[in-house]
């Protein structure tokens, strides 16, 4: 064997038993953090506004708010394609590792597939203690009825429901005046109240009543919450 033979034989023997040595040597690299512990610190805060007889202007937002994640219900039905179950699983699990503790699942009374997939998150999601999966459904008795077989077993769940109401839906859909609107909205927080008292105790119920375009109701029970939404209201 030459010289020059010999200097490329040891060359090659000198890499491989160097990189021998990194495979074998413990790595001090670490997996990237899960969820989004910066996110509160993401923005900006607004600026103050004085004005002097108001009290919020001069207010500022000093931590994160609880995040709520809508992507499996409201994203997935903005896309072309929306998602099936293998796919919805797979983000279902990216929501919780992110650290989402609110996580809208989808529209149970709405299709059998929404309504199979809010079981499987349910049965065998494997939710974290303090997620709560929340789920939307409209003011109507039947509907509501549905949501709560696919909440069943659920720890403690968020039943965010809504109604319609723009004076075009008042007028031609529902026929109500908007006294009858707001009627439509008490007998569903009062029905998911009476609901969730029967489903276990523990429940508590608190109901702020006003205006239907300004009303919020939520059922701060100790398993389930419960939210009110009025869409494209007015004053009139």
């Amino acid at each position: 064997m030459d010289a020059k033979t010999q200097s490329s034989h040891n060359k090659v023997a000198s890499q491989n038993k160097v990189a021998s040595e990194n495979k074998m040597a413990p790595t001090n690299k670490t997996a990237p953090a899960k969820g989004m512990p910066d996110a509160a610190m993401k923005y900006r805060a607004y600026p103050q506004v004085n004005i002097p007889d108001r009290t919020w202007p001069t207010k500022t937002i000093t931590k994160a708010p609880v995040w709520c994640s809508v992507d499996l219900r409201d994203g997935n039905q903005a896309l072309v394609d929306p998602m099936g179950h293998d796919r919805k699983a797979r983000m279902f699990q990216l929501l919780i590792e992110m650290g989402f503790k609110e996580i809208e699942i989808g529209f149970p009374s709405a299709s059998q597939t929404d309504f199979d997939f809010a079981r499987w998150c349910v049965e065998e999601g494997n939710v974290p203690d303090d997620v709560s999966l929340q789920v939307l459904v409209q003011c109507r008795p039947e509907l509501i009825t549905r949501t709560f077989e696919a909440l069943e077993g659920a720890n403690r769940p968020i039943v965010h429901f809504y109604n319609s109401t723009s004076e075009l839906q008042r007028r031609v859909v529902f026929a109500k005046d908007v006294q009858g609107i707001k009627q439509i909205a008490v007998d569903a927080a009062k029905m998911i109240t009476d609901m969730a008292t029967k489903a276990g105790a523990g429940y508590r119920s608190r109901i702020f009543a006003g205006e239907l375009y300004r009303h919020r109701t939520r059922c701060g029970a100790g398993n389930l919450q419960c939210r009110h939404r009025g869409r494209q209201a007015d004053a009139r």
